[in-house]
């Protein structure tokens, strides 16, 4: 997944490896915290997560309804946009 990642403009934030950052020529911004091969993400816009999404489904099978809520710590987090 890091290689990938970075091979799609994602940069490693200093001081956590798992943590990825990606800056847009627009300014948009998308955030993808990796675990094994979870990926839990943030985005500075709600059509990015789909942008986001795509660019992962390139490559790895993530089902549709994935991303609408997630297990977070133990915590079940909904996503209400």
């Amino acid at each position: 997944m890091h290689e990938y990642l970075v091979a799609n403009g994602y940069v490693s934030i200093l001081g956590d490896p798992c943590l990825f950052r990606k800056v847009l020529p627009d300014g948009g911004i998308i955030m993808a915290c990796t675990y094994i091969d979870d990926v839990t993400y943030g985005v500075s816009s709600p059509d990015l997560a789909q942008r986001f999404l795509s660019e992962m489904r390139e490559r790895f099978v993530i089902e549709e309804g994935e991303g609408k809520q997630i297990d977070f710590l133990l915590m079940a987090v909904t996503q209400n946009h």
